[in-house]
């Protein structure tokens, strides 16, 4: 699921919410939490705004938690847990769930 968001829509009109570059490293099941392991260019090329840094996030937890053995999402970048994204409150050391971005 994560793979086709990382491909973009297919409407050339459209735009993709996950930064150009980004690859995933892995994905791992543990418990109904998943922990996606992502390229640094999804840091890296993360929009300056917050609210679309927050639609990223948002994008991929709403989508990976539609499967019934999901409830949460945690992330890595490289394989290391970050503290997030600079200049915004957004702390990807978190644990996300659904209802968190309802």
């Amino acid at each position: 699921l994560v793979g086709m968001l990382l491909e973009g829509p297919k409407d050339s009109k459209l735009k993709s919410v996950i930064p150009e570059g980004t690859k995933i490293i892995d994905a791992k099941l543990n418990r109904k939490c998943v922990t996606i392991n992502l390229s640094k260019e999804f840091v890296e090329g993360a929009p300056d705004d917050v609210k679309q840094k927050r639609n990223m996030i948002c994008t991929i937890v709403n989508t990976i938690t539609e499967l019934n053995e999901v409830q949460s999402v945690k992330f890595l970048i490289e394989g290391e847990k970050m503290e997030g994204f600079e200049e915004s409150a957004i702390k990807l050391t978190n644990e996300f769930v659904r209802t968190d971005f309802e």
